[in-house]
């Protein structure tokens, strides 16, 4: 159980390698390649979360039931396909339906801090004159 816990020395130096390797690596411009990595952060978010890996894991795939099956590699690797592409669509949905929430606040935002900056500039200019 040493070697597998997230915060062992093996997963640190593998993160790290895996890190550096795709560092070197010129990958050019693909849109495919840059919407999945878009939502890879919201994936994580998602299935890793304290209500939902409980859920995921115990109720809808019930990993430890299939531990002794001859078909659980087959069963190892197509779930976490499985996961990766419903939290990617979820992340996805969740982009288009917050973007347009997003660019409104970011606008309404900079208008406040623009007129608050002039407000604060001519107080400084007014009590320096």
């Amino acid at each position: 159980h040493y070697f597998i816990k997230s915060c062992s020395p093996n997963i640190i130096i593998c993160s790290v390698s895996l890190f550096l390797l795709f560092k070197r690596m010129n990958i050019p411009h693909n849109k495919l390649i840059n919407t999945i990595s878009k939502t890879t952060f919201g994936i994580y978010l998602i299935h890793d979360n304290d209500y939902i890996r409980h859920i995921l894991w115990k109720y809808i795939f019930n990993n430890s039931e299939y531990v002794d099956k001859n078909y659980f590699i087959i069963y190892s690797l197509v779930v976490p396909i499985i996961v990766f592409v419903v939290c990617s669509v979820i992340e996805l949905i969740r982009d288009v339906l917050f973007s347009k929430i997003n660019v409104k606040f970011s606008k309404w935002l900079e208008s406040v801090i623009v007129k608050a900056k002039e407000k604060l500039l001519s107080f400084v200019l007014k009590d320096n004159a």
